[in-house]
């Protein structure tokens, strides 16, 4: 509950009521069966505050070249400024601002509706990847939102080009050499001069 109030402005009225709904968890005056129903009020209402912001559904986006640009949508269907950060992890993908572990965390005030941020990102390898997000609360100690995108990265790095270029030679050579070898045996030994 402390985390969420972290990301919510000191004027919601959301705080309180749930932590209203929490303090009379524990009140003497209510049965075992009541305190369930206010934690149960207490989880739903927990539950319906995060389900306010969304990430983008698992799908795939397509690099055709080394570096390009990943737009990521963050929505909130929240009439209050939610303040979240979002994490960005992959270890295939060059992100601006990321640490050893491939992970860069971008501070966000989400508004009603759709919240984008493009990433200038640069693929360190050609194939497909996934792209972990995860929104949490400012003290990090709340998930509020997870998703996974596939990167389909079709660039090929500078080693595969090389590699590549230097297969094509040796077949073309082989193939050379393959059909000087081919023409002279059709063309049977040489006669020996006497």
């Amino acid at each position: 509950l402390n985390s969420l109030a972290t990301a919510l402005p000191a004027t919601t009225s959301v705080f309180p009521h749930l932590e209203r709904l929490l303090l009379e968890i524990d009140s003497s005056d209510f049965n075992d069966s009541q305190r369930q129903a206010r934690l149960a009020a207490f989880n739903s209402g927990l539950r319906q505050e995060l389900a306010l912001v969304q990430l983008p559904p698992s799908h795939t986006i397509t690099l055709t070249a080394r570096k390009g640009q990943l737009p990521i949508t963050v929505a909130s269907s929240s009439d209050e400024p939610v303040k979240v950060l979002l994490q960005v992890t992959s270890d295939k993908l060059k992100i601006p601002g990321a640490d050893t572990a491939g992970t860069a965390t971008y501070t966000m005030e989400l508004h009603k509706g759709d919240n984008p941020l493009v990433l200038s990102v640069a693929a360190r390898t050609a194939g497909a990847f996934p792209l972990h997000l995860t929104v949490l609360s400012p003290d990090v100690n709340l998930t509020i939102a997870t998703s996974t995108i596939t990167i389909q990265s079709t660039a090929l790095s500078g080693v595969g080009v090389v590699l590549a270029v230097g297969a094509a030679l040796f077949l073309v050579v082989w193939w050379i050499r393959h059909a000087i070898r081919s023409r002279r045996a059709t063309k049977g030994p040489r006669p020996t001069a006497e």
